[in-house]
């Protein structure tokens, strides 16, 4: 999984409360690239679920019966990564 480092515990021996926060998900490539862009800008790490490039394109990622695809940052990150997403909504 992502924001590993080497002093980092493993993901099973680590506390429920390092465990990465869902902030964002859509079927849309469009709006996946575009908040990862607003995010990453925002010196955030992200980590993108279910971004899977098939011999078909993203047909996979795409489909809503599959969860579409996810973002998740760090908690200590959420509060701000959602507050840059609602700021997307009302444009």
């Amino acid at each position: 999984m992502f924001f590993k480092k080497k002093d980092q515990k493993s993901q099973e021996t680590r506390a429920p409360s390092d465990a990465p926060v869902l902030v964002f998900t859509s079927v849309s490539m469009g709006e996946i690239a575009l908040v990862k862009s607003m995010l990453i800008s925002a010196d955030i790490d992200i980590h993108v679920e279910n971004e899977l490039t098939t011999g078909y394109g993203q047909i996979i990622s795409q489909c809503p019966a599959a969860g579409g695809m996810k973002i998740f940052v760090r908690p200590a990150d959420a509060d701000d990564a959602l507050e840059i997403i609602k700021a997307l909504d009302k444009e």
